[in-house]
């Protein structure tokens, strides 16, 4: 695969240009220039990017994104692990709590079709 321009990023990260670019000012993709200018990227940067909107789609903050890739670069690569398995336990509470009130809004609803039933079963 050949340099990407920043409209392919988008594309291949799902994503949008304005997205990109406010990752690039956050410091977290850095676009290579042509003679022109113009922004490429190498190949490899998609992958990077897909993982940071993924990131941001579970709700973990730009800061502390930019920290784990940062740890990357760096002797520190179980920073990412470690913001991955905090978001998951996270989820997890999350979860239970949803389970908890799914099963009250199916309760109540329940009890109001319930309570709106005549004797003999007529409404």
């Amino acid at each position: 695969m050949t340099a990407l321009r920043i409209t392919d990023l988008a594309a291949l990260a799902g994503t949008t240009v304005r997205a990109l670019r406010y990752y690039e000012d956050l410091g977290l993709l850095e676009p290579q220039r042509s003679a022109t200018r113009a922004r490429y990227y190498p190949p490899d940067t998609a992958a990077i990017a897909r993982q940071i909107v993924d990131m941001r789609r579970l709700g973990i903050p730009v800061a502390a994104i930019a920290e784990a890739l940062d740890g990357l670069k760096t002797d520190r690569p179980s920073l990412l692990e470690n913001l991955l398995l905090r978001r998951r336990e996270e989820m997890e509470a999350e979860k239970a709590i949803m389970t908890g009130l799914l099963e009250q809004a199916r309760q109540a609803t329940a009890t109001r079709r319930s309570s709106t039933v005549a004797p003999g079963g007529a409404r």
